[in-house]
C-alpha cells in the first residue's frame, strides 16, 4: 500500500491490546472513515502493482511497475497483479537458482561414479530421485531469466556454471585435479560466452 493512506492513529489503536471501550468505537470510526476514503479510488493509487506483459511473441516477457498516473486499461495480452516488487534483479536470481540447480545435476551424474560396486538399477533411481531438484530448479530460474536475458544467454551462463562446479566436485569428490589444459579450455569458453554477452540479442 501506496504510504499516506493508513493514518498513524488507526495503527496505533489497532496495535494496542488493552483497548478502552472508547478506543474501540474510535478504531470503528476510523475504519469507516478509511473505507469510505479508499474504496473510490483506483486500486493503482492505493497499491504498487506490477504490470506484467508479453512482448516480441509468445514467451517474450517484460515487467514494469504500474505506477501513478499511468494507463489504467490494461491490454488484453497483459495481466496485472498487486504483488510485491522483486528485491532482486531477474538475472541475480537466476544465476543463484542456476547455481543451486548444477550442484543436484552433478552429483546426479558423477556422483555414483564413486560407487562402481553400487548395481546400475540403484544408480540410476537415486540419480533420477537427485535430478528432480534439479528441475525444480532450473525450470524456473529459466522462467524468472528469459526476457531480461535471451535463450542463448542463459544457455551460456548454465554452461559456465555447469563447468565450473564440475571442476570443483571432479576435484573434491573424484580426486581429479584440473590441468592446464582443463583450465584453457574454461578460459575458451569463458571467451565465447563473452562474445555471445556482448551481443544484445
Amino acid at each position: 500500500m501506496r504510504p499516506g493512506h493508513v493514518r498513524e492513529e488507526f495503527v496505533r489503536l489497532g496495535a494496542k491490546p488493552d483497548r478502552s471501550a472508547a478506543e474501540d468505537a474510535r478504531l470503528e470510526a476510523l475504519k469507516s472513515e478509511m473505507a469510505a476514503r479508499l474504496l473510490p479510488v483506483a486500486a493503482a493509487d492505493v497499491y504498487e502493482v506490477r504490470q506484467i506483459c508479453a512482448r516480441g511473441g509468445p514467451g517474450a516477457a517484460a515487467s514494469r511497475l504500474w505506477r501513478r498516473g499511468t494507463r489504467r486499461d490494461t491490454p488484453g495480452h497483459c495481466a496485472r497483479a498487486l504483488e510485491a516488487p522483486m528485491t532482486l534483479p531477474a538475472p541475480i536470481v537466476t544465476v543463484l537458482l542456476l547455481t543451486a540447480s548444477n550442484l543436484f545435476m552433478t552429483v546426479a551424474w558423477y556422483g555414483h561414479l564413486k560407487f562402481k560396486a553400487v548395481p546400475l538399477w540403484a544408480a540410476i533411481g537415486v540419480s533420477w530421485g537427485i535430478a528432480l531438484f534439479e528441475y525444480m530448479l532450473q525450470v524456473p530460474a529459466n522462467r524468472i531469466g528469459y526476457g531480461a536475458l535471451t535463450a542463448a544467454q542463459l544457455k551460456t551462463i548454465q554452461e559456465v556454471i555447469s563447468l565450473s562446479i564440475f571442476v570443483v566436485f571432479a576435484w573434491a569428490w573424484l580426486g581429479e585435479a584440473p590441468k592446464w589444459q582443463t583450465l584453457a579450455g574454461f578460459a575458451l569458453i569463458a571467451a565465447g560466452a563473452g562474445l555471445i554477452f556482448a551481443g544484445k540479442g
